[in-house]
Order: C-alpha cells, then sequence, then structure tokens
C-alpha cells in the first residue's frame, strides 16, 4: 500500500525506508540501549545493589548485541532480513517491558542480555544492510539520516525518561517504554519493510534501469568473515573500532558521574540529552561528509574531536562548557560507529559476504562496548570517582586511532596483493 502511494507521487521507496529505519533505530539503540545510565540510581536503590553490579546489567546488554550479531547473518539466512525484523520487533518490546518485574539481580542482569541480543535485527547491523541495499552513491547520507533516530530518541527521550522515573518510578516507566516500544517497531516490521528496490521493479539510489544504477563494483568481490580476521588490515581497523566503542559506552557512567559531583539530576540528564541531540545533528550531516569528503577523510575528521568526550567528563568541575565537549565527542564517535563502521566494512573488505564481516565488526565493537561500562564500575568502585576510567579510555582511544591511521597507509598494498580493484 505505502509502496502502491510512493509510486503515485514518485517518491523513491528507499527515502520510505530511510524514515523507517531513523524509527526503528529511534527505538533499539534510543530505548533499547543508549538510556538505561538514567536508571541506575533508582534501580541500585530499589533493588539495594551497587553501582558496579549494575554495570553488570549494561554489559549483559552490551553482550547481548555481540551474540545477536554473530548470529545474525545465520538467522537471515534462515528466515530472511524482513522476518528476522518482525521476530525482533515482538521480542525486544516484550522484554523491555519485563523489566518491570524483576525481583533479583540474576532476572534483572538476564533479561539484559536477551535485549541486547536482540537489537541488532531491528538496530544498527540490520539497519545498515537494509539501507545498503536501496542505496549505493547516496549510501552514507541515507545511513546517516536512518541511524539520527538514534540520537535523536535519546535526546527526546532522556529528560521524558527521567521524568517519568521521579513521577512515576523506574519500574512503570520501563512498561510504559516497553509499550511505546512496540507501538513502533510492529507496524514497521510487519507493514512497511521491503527488502530490496528489485522487489517491487527498482533500482539502487532511484535509478531507472540497472545501467543507470551506480556501481562501486563492492558487490562483485568480498572476503569471508575467516579470510578478512587474517588481514592485518582487519585487525588494525579494529583497534579503532575498540577506542570509538569503549569511549561511547563509557557514557552510561556520565549521569551518575554529574551527579556525584555536584549537578542536580535534571542538569545531568540534560547535558546527556545534549550528547544524544548531537548524535542526531551530527548523523544528519555525518552522512553527507562522509559522501563528499571521501570515507577515510572522514572518519579521521571525527575521529579527532572524540576525546572532547572524555576532556568534558573529566574537567566538567571546572568548565562551563562540558556540555558543549561532551555534545562534540558524543556526536563525532557516533559519526563512527553508527556510519563508518558499516562503510568501512564494505570498502575494506567488499559486500559479498557483507553481512557475515560487518556482523563480525559489530559484535567486537558491542564487547568493547559491554567491557567498558563494567571497568567503569570496577574503577569506581576502588577509587570512588569515575574520572580514572575516563583517562584510561581516552589512552585506548589514542591508541586505535593511530592504528587506524596506519591501516589506511596499509590498506592499497594489502588490496593489491589480494587482486582487489583500487578506489
Amino acid at each position: 500500500m505505502l509502496a502502491a502511494f510512493a509510486r503515485r507521487h514518485n517518491i523513491f521507496y528507499g527515502w520510505i525506508i530511510t524514515a523507517c529505519a531513523f524509527l526503528l533505530a529511534m527505538i533499539s539503540v534510543g530505548i533499547g540501549a543508549n538510556c538505561w545510565g538514567i536508571y541506575t540510581i533508582p534501580v541500585c536503590e530499589s533493588l539495594n545493589i551497587s553501582r558496579q553490579t549494575f554495570s553488570y546489567f549494561l554489559t549483559a546488554v552490551m553482550l547481548g548485541q555481540t551474540f545477536g550479531s554473530l548470529a545474525m547473518s545465520k538467522i537471515i539466512d534462515r528466515l530472511g532480513e524482513r522476518d528476522t525484523m518482525r521476530l525482533a520487533a515482538v521480542a525486544l518490546p516484550l522484554s523491555i517491558a519485563s523489566l518491570c518485574i524483576v525481583k533479583n539481580v540474576f532476572h534483572f542482569i538476564s533479561t539484559g542480555l536477551v535485549i541486547g541480543f536482540f537489537i541488532p535485527p531491528i538496530g544498527f547491523l540490520m539497519l545498515s544492510i537494509l539501507i545498503s541495499n536501496w542505496f549505493n552513491a547516496m549510501r552514507g547520507t541515507a545511513i546517516g539520516l536512518a541511524l539520527m533516530g538514534s540520537g535523536f530518541g535519546s535526546m527526546i527521550l532522556s529528560p521524558v525518561i527521567n521524568g517519568s522515573i521521579e513521577a512515576l518510578g523506574w519500574r512503570i516507566t520501563v512498561l510504559l517504554a516497553g509499550v511505546f516500544s512496540a507501538m513502533i517497531t510492529l507496524p514497521i516490521c510487519f507493514l512497511f519493510i521491503i527488502e530490496r528496490p528489485e522487489d517491487i521493479g527498482l533500482y539502487q539510489d532511484g535509478a531507472r534501469s540497472p545501467a543507470e544504477a551506480a556501481n562501486s563494483g563492492e558487490a562483485s568481490w568480498g572476503f569471508t568473515r575467516a579470510q578478512a580476521l587474517k588481514s592485518p588490515v582487519f585487525w588494525l581497523f579494529i583497534t579503532f573500532v575498540l577506542g570509538i566503542s569503549a569511549s561511547l559506552s563509557s557514557t552510561s557512567s556520565a549521569v551518575p558521574h554529574l551527579c556525584d559531583i555536584g549537578y542536580q539530576s535534571a542538569a545531568a540528564a540534560a547535558v546527556y540529552s545534549a550528547g544524544m541531540g548531537a548524535i542526531a545533528l551530527f548523523r544528519f550531516f555525518g552522512g553527507r561528509v562522509c559522501d563528499k569528503l571521501g570515507l577515510y577523510r572522514a572518519a579521521l575528521l571525527f575521529g579527532a574531536f572524540v576525546p572532547a568526550l572524555h576532556i568534558g567528563l573529566i574537567f566538567a568541575q571546572y568548565i562551563s562548557i562540558e556540555a558543549v565537549l561532551f555534545a562534540v565527542g558524543m556526536g563525532s564517535g557516533n559519526v563512527i560507529s553508527g556510519i563508518c563502521y558499516s562503510m568501512l566494512s564494505g570498502k575494506l573488505f567488499g559486500r559479498k559476504h557483507f553481512s557475515d564481516v560487518y556482523g563480525t565488526v559489530f559484535a567486537i565493537s558491542a564487547l568493547a562496548s559491554a567491557v567498558s561500562p563494567s571497568i567503569c564500575g570496577s574503577i569506581y568502585t576502588a577509587f570512588e570517582s569515575y574520572v580514572p576510567a575516563y583517562y584510561l579510555i581516552l589512552a585506548i582511544f589514542i591508541t586505535g586511532y593511530i592504528f587506524f591511521c596506519i591501516s589506511i597507509k596499509m590498506q592499497n598494498k594489502w588490496k593489491i596483493k589480494n587482486g582487489i580493484p583500487l578506489d
């Protein structure tokens, strides 16, 4: 029905897919992954647990994403992309809502694992694959527009969730979050998702014929997961992924950290919300920058601004622009994690086995995101401050950034050695 409407009004259906992906990113990442830090203090008080124990829940969510990412290519082979998304559209809201009845730590953490498992099928991993099916020449722009939904959702929902927790308690709030998630995911995944333009007689980028469609050649070649894992370029690239992902996931401690140093909970949530808003803004422009400036230059440019995130948190007591620094670092880092990860995976290793290779990259990213909150929680327990953890993660990021620069220098030699056409 929507496809017929788009055809009548001369609208390329890929842009409708992009709008649907925007809303799914808002739910899967905005609610399913990004907003749990706001629950830290009320959940710890309710369940009588430490912040380190709560960090295990965050770790469980990220580990679930790791397992889900590694399993997703097999699930897609069995069910197809659309039915895989439909499964997650039901399971993710249910698992979020079920947190309202948790009675103990085991139930709380194990539910986090389930939540994480069902994020990739309607989150960054699947949405990047879906958008890549529909776009080539404008892939960066489309992915950026789609994935900015996570930042937009987090920006809007962070203060709403914080206010709801204060007014209704965290259990009612998480139940409402699950209901709201279902209201978005179910109609989109069951009614509007179409896997490929060819399914409705269209071509990538809205072209009128296969000859007119842009073709980068990526789909004609590609390394398997096993071949990619043997490449030095892969592991140099992965160090960059580890640094970015660890940096971004460490922000789950931003709200309690700011409260510890004297911020009111509403003010701390406002700083966090500014970071989420920056994600939306940066992704809006970031995809276009990747298309225009070039993928490698764009990744290096945005990567150079990620340390602002750490600096804003470390020196929040002493400066008045902590929200600006936090926002710039969050926005820049999320351009790389949301847009560049998938595009770099296709550029470096081809699209023939894209879901396997990018699934592995995403899984490693999720693993780093899983470990980072636990490191922050453990260091907080030892030092009663998150600041030493931010210094450590900043050092990890700088190392990864340097290794990524080396990988760019190596990649042409590596492609020539393996008979791959240069860009």
